[in-house]
């Protein structure tokens, strides 16, 4: 393993050492107030982009910013091929660019992109665009590719490609593509009514049966099933993202424990750092209720 790898997986350790796990998210959900849970974030990893004073909305997009700034900094330790999995995974943040961008040429308001630095892919090229025309040309032309006429579903859509490009760059991500795959799926159809257009390759060729959930959860292959197993019917499908998280946390702590650095290491550390910024997301809004009932927390987490 190169010399790359090695230091790579020291900045991941040093990474995976700041966040806050479980306990202390807890304690951060049972704040008073947002107030207070912004001013316990001082000694975290979070504390330089999270200002005091900020509303729910701001406080939760700096915890994603810190995110994507770590990503940043992780991929600038890892040889070209892990620095190509960081970028692909950081896709998720190029989406929320692109749609934000589609809604301000609607004229609709949208929330400032995400700084990506050497994690940009298509929206340098996305950006400059002056209409729906243009941006599509922008993304035919990129490794999202051409979106269709750019709508309400344009973010579904793009976060699938961006799940099938996941699992296509990292064979360890192919469950969890899958799995997000069958949920989104699932909330297109029978929350939304509309049918999502899925890439094949993400529930390996299948074609699910939509006519109820019943037909719908037998016909999904294993690897995507697993998503949506727990899930009695639509009306608890607000279940089906924990549990999914859950899956995925267990799997990348094994994958990070691995001790020869190298791409499976790297899914995992990744994994855990986003898992960990999706908790500290949930614990400011439930501070942000008056930090009761923790049970709410307990269950999104």
């Amino acid at each position: 393993m190169s010399a790359r790898w090695a230091a790579g997986a020291v900045r991941s350790r040093g990474l995976l050492s700041r966040r806050l796990g479980r306990d202390r998210a807890r304690r951060l959900a049972a704040s008073a107030s947002l107030t207070a849970a912004v001013t316990a974030l001082g000694d975290t990893a979070y504390r330089e982009r999270i200002r005091p004073g900020t509303d729910l909305t701001a406080a939760q997009r700096a915890v994603a910013a810190e995110l994507l700034w770590q990503l940043r900094i992780l991929a600038g330790w890892q040889p070209a091929a892990g620095a190509r999995i960081i970028r692909c995974v950081a896709g998720w943040y190029e989406v929320d660019n692109i749609v934000g961008h589609a809604r301000r040429l609607d004229g609709a308001p949208a929330a400032p992109p995400y700084e990506l630095g050497a994690l940009d892919t298509a929206w340098s090229r996305v950006a400059v665009t002056t209409g729906p025309a243009t941006m599509r040309a922008a993304l035919a032309g990129s490794a999202w590719g051409d979106p269709g006429r750019p709508d309400a579903e344009l973010d579904t859509r793009l976060r699938l490609v961006w799940a099938r490009r996941v699992a296509a760059t990292a064979a360890e991500t192919d469950a969890w593509a899958a799995g997000a795959a069958a949920v989104v799926l699932a909330r297109q159809r029978f929350l939304a009514g509309t049918a999502a257009w899925i890439p094949a390759e993400l529930l390996a060729g299948h074609r699910p049966d939509l006519s109820s959930w019943p037909a719908f959860t037998a016909s999904l292959p294993p690897r995507a099933g697993w998503a949506v197993a727990g899930v009695a019917g639509p009306a608890d499908l607000w279940r089906a993202e924990p549990a999914w998280w859950r899956r995925v946390e267990l799997d990348a702590a094994s994958l990070a424990r691995r001790g020869r650095p190298g791409p499976d290491a790297l899914v995992g550390t990744v994994a855990l750092l986003a898992a960990d910024a999706r908790r500290v997301t949930a614990a400011l809004e439930l501070a942000a209720r008056g930090g009761r009932p923790l049970e709410a927390f307990d269950a999104v987490v």
